[in-house]
């Protein structure tokens, strides 16, 4: 099972190594993360495309984990003005 955080819509995959108090634990277990606020990471499967389309990979946080979720979004170029503000977060010039 794969643990994460959602912070700002970015997922961020639990180190391999985490300092618990003085102590650095590798491979640390389920229970270590969550009190760490890792959450449990479900995968799901990309949907089919019709041409002119891209499935687009998302995440939803609820109280029990992090889901991936997809949106099918028109296939083109983007300006550069256009994917700095995908990457921030806003909209679109």
């Amino acid at each position: 099972m794969t643990y994460a955080k959602l912070i700002n819509g970015i997922l961020m995959i639990a180190p391999r190594k985490l300092r618990s108090g003085a102590v650095l634990v590798y491979n640390p277990p389920a229970a270590l993360l969550e009190a760490e606020g890792y959450k449990p990471v479900v995968f799901t499967e990309a949907p089919a495309a019709e041409e002119g389309f891209r499935a687009v990979c998302g995440w939803t946080e609820t109280a029990n984990g992090i889901l991936q979720t997809w949106t099918l979004e028109p296939e083109g170029d983007v300006s550069d003005a256009e994917a700095l503000a995908i990457l921030l977060g806003g909209e679109g010039a």
